[in-house]
């Protein structure tokens, strides 16, 4: 079914059809885009997008987070805590002390992966959780 108006010199013509396949792409673009979580910076919460964050290190009692700009926060809270509030289909724990996005590694061995340029240790007890967590194409 379509409808058509004429706006002046245009000509709107509205396939319905169309539209509902368009509202339903819209729809799950919209489901696919992560919640953003907020860290405290200097006494002002900070907007992250979880696609932004490449990986997390912990120091002690802090956790690193490390961001797509080549900037990074340090937060007071375990490494642990920090991963909950992650999107779980995009991070994985690779390491007692590395959490690594998915979406930003680019190759993975045995013992090790490479986000951009730099190489993370992964963990034994870690790598079979790791790749369930990858599309692997045999």
């Amino acid at each position: 079914m379509s409808t058509i108006t004429h706006f002046g010199e245009f000509v709107l013509i509205i396939d319905y059809s169309l539209l509902i396949i368009a509202t339903v792409i819209i729809n799950d673009a919209e489901a696919s885009m992560s919640k953003p979580l907020f860290v405290w910076q200097n006494k002002e919460l900070k907007k992250v997008n979880p696609e932004d964050v490449i990986c997390l290190s912990t120091e002690g009692n802090y956790t690193r987070i490390y961001l797509a700009n080549n900037t990074f926060y340090l937060v007071r809270c375990s490494l642990s805590t920090a991963l909950k509030k992650l999107p779980s289909d995009m991070f994985i724990r690779i390491h007692r002390s590395f959490v690594a996005s998915v979406c930003h590694v680019r190759s993975i061995r045995n013992d090790y992966l490479v986000v951009r340029s730099e190489a993370l240790p992964i963990g034994k007890q870690y790598y079979e959780s790791l790749l369930a967590k990858l599309n692997i194409i045999e």
